[in-house]
């Protein structure tokens, strides 16, 4: 009831329209109901004595009908169109403000959640939203039509209409029980449906994996398995939908016979004229429809429901990270970041512990470490895409906290490993870096990027299609997109997670003479993998399990860091560090106990 009343609140902005459609409906219920009066006339007239006739009045009745069905039609056709125009402009309203609250949600609400059920929700459930607004309109429509019916009924014959609606009640006790099961079977079955959309979008993203490790026979089967259950909760619902009907028939059935037998009685007695009961009779039949139509959108309303309430669940989500009522707008960074006993937990799991570290404005600082040592998640802290567990990051002196996070972000560029560009045009894609950025603007950082003359010489040039995930550029194009999109953004402060590591050589060089520019006047954070491209530093910092071990420069932590050293031997195929433990048995032994969370940060 609860969810009922909440889509009910998405229709109040427009009010209006559904009074509307409700004067409607009453206006068909009425006008469908002065059918009956018509009908008993007709056949008062057509059992009357041969000498009592009128034929003016058979004429007249004629007419009328007509021109009451045309009434009935156009009311009809208000009423579906703004039961539709109001269910639609409610899911759109509701699409609106889940995607307001998801822009709003921390990285972390993501790290937790399956992309696929997430689309599931906004895609599939939105629509079964849409279905409960409508479902709903028929809610308020059927029970006028219904309570027409009946009032027309006990008019013509109180007592045929009580003796053959005694089943209603008893039905309406008899349906609930079979309601909650078909709510139940349809939120089993709408999560394992999440459980779907997610296997198909690992297996797009993964298609090439797919394939190079023969793995076609494991994703079949694990599709079929989650359609199985989707079955099996499709069945239970539709089982219970199905044996509601009959539940109806048999006991409104019951109370339809016995008012036929108890007014046939009286028409053989002369005591009740024909034309009475048989339009008594025929509006008992007619009030099938609107209960049969009032028991179907009750039971596509509680199917539905389920769905509206997983959309609801993604509005009311709360962002762990907010900004304070009195968070202020950060200037252009110029002084230092600065942490200090700063831990990051991920679900009792600790990634960073007792991080204390300054870094002034203009250095370029290198992170690095073995895999899962929590470099990405440092970095990602200092731009509050996650809130420490504990400890203090404070900006140019003011703690972080105190800052309005969309100042913050404006501050930072970040150019990733696996760049990502929208499935949108290459122009578009570097304009994302600064929204309202002239043709002109975004051609220079184009060219600062070493792209331009590459995007020129596609068909359509800069309106060329990047294509999904930027497919269409090859990965050292789509690497220069996205530096030439941080070059147009112009921040202070740049972070690259080692934005060459997966080019060819000729790539790698355009890149790094794209990055060499970028970095000028910039605070650079790089999460470096490969410690040949950090050597030159100003410093680099180490981590290791969560921990700094060790920072410098390069040439100091080659004398002094013990971690840095067997790095820098296993990537550099040196054994002079490595003399006194196994350097490989070592790095694969904190490979394998680093954080998963931290891997996934590190894609």
């Amino acid at each position: 009831m609860r969810n009922f009343l909440r889509m009910l609140s998405f229709v109040r902005p427009y009010k209006g329209k559904f009074m509307l459609f409700v004067v409607c409906a009453v206006c068909f219920s009425a006008f469908n109901s002065s059918l009956f009066f018509l009908a008993r006339n007709f056949l008062q007239e057509f059992f009357a004595d041969p000498s009592a006739r009128n034929p003016e009045a058979l004429y007249f009745l004629s007419v009328t009908f007509f021109l009451v069905f045309v009434i009935i039609g156009y009311f009809e056709w208000r009423r579906i169109y703004l039961a539709h125009w109001i269910a639609a402009r409610c899911v759109m309203d509701v699409n609106n403000q889940v995607m307001a609250n998801l822009v709003r949600m921390e990285l972390a609400y993501f790290d937790r959640r399956r992309s696929g059920d997430l689309i599931s929700r906004i895609a599939s459930d939105s629509a079964a939203l849409q279905q409960t607004v409508l479902m709903l309109a028929m809610l308020v429509r059927e029970p006028i039509t219904l309570l027409t019916l009946f009032g027309t009924a006990l008019f013509l014959d109180w007592r045929l209409t009580l003796i053959g609606s005694f089943g209603l009640p008893l039905a309406a006790v008899a349906l609930l029980p079979l309601l909650r099961r078909i709510r139940r079977s349809s939120r089993r079955g709408r999560e394992t449906m999440g459980e779907r959309v997610d296997s198909l979008t690992q297996f797009f993203g993964g298609v090439r994996i797919v394939k190079a490790y023969g793995l076609e026979k494991n994703q079949q089967t694990a599709y079929e398995a989650v359609n199985g259950r989707i079955f099996k909760y499709e069945l239970k619902r539709a089982s219970a939908n199905a044996l509601s009907r009959p539940m109806l028939y048999f006991l409104v059935g019951i109370g339809l016979g016995l008012a036929i037998l108890y007014g046939g009685k009286y028409v053989y007695a002369g005591s009740l004229d024909p034309g009475t009961f048989f339009t008594t009779v025929i509006a008992l039949l007619a009030m099938q429809r609107p209960l049969k139509s009032l028991l179907g959108a009750l039971n596509k309303a509680t199917d539905s429901l389920p769905g509206a309430e997983r959309v609801f669940e993604l509005i009311d989500a709360k962002p762990a990270i907010v900004d304070l009522p009195d968070a202020r707008e950060l200037k252009r960074f110029t002084e230092s970041i600065r942490l200090e006993n700063v831990s990051f937990n991920y679900d009792r799991e600790c990634v960073l512990k007792d991080i204390n570290l300054e870094i002034t404005a203009g250095q370029t600082v290198a992170f690095v470490g073995p895999s899962g040592a929590g470099k990405s998640t440092l970095v990602s802290l200092i731009g509050r895409l996650y809130e420490p567990t504990a400890g203090t990051i404070y900006v140019d002196g003011i703690d972080q906290r105190q800052i309005r996070q969309s100042s913050l972000l404006a501050q930072i560029a970040v150019v990733t490993q696996e760049p990502f560009l929208f499935n949108t045009t290459i122009r578009e894609n570097i304009r994302h870096g600064r929204s309202g950025a002239t043709d002109a603007e975004i051609e220079q950082a184009a060219r600062a990027a070493n792209i331009h003359d590459e995007i020129l010489a596609f068909p359509r040039g800069y309106d060329t299609l990047a294509g999904e995930r930027g497919m269409q550029l090859s990965g050292g194009q789509r690497q220069r997109v996205a530096i030439a999109r941080a070059v147009l953004r112009g921040s202070p402060i740049l972070i690259l997670d080692e934005a060459t590591s997966s080019l060819d050589s000729e790539s790698e060089h355009l890149v790094q003479q794209a990055i060499e520019r970028l970095v000028v006047n910039r605070t650079s954070l790089i999460i470096a993998h490969r410690l040949s491209t950090v050597t030159t530093a100003d410093m680099i910092v180490v981590l290791d399990q969560g921990c700094i071990v060790g920072r410098g420069t390069h040439e100091q932590l080659l004398a002094t860091n013990d971690v840095y050293r067997r790095l820098w031997a296993h990537q550099s195929g040196d054994g002079a560090f490595a003399g006194r433990e196994s350097d490989t048995a070592h790095e694969d032994d904190q490979t394998q106990r680093a954080p998963r969370r931290e891997l996934a940060h590190e894609r």
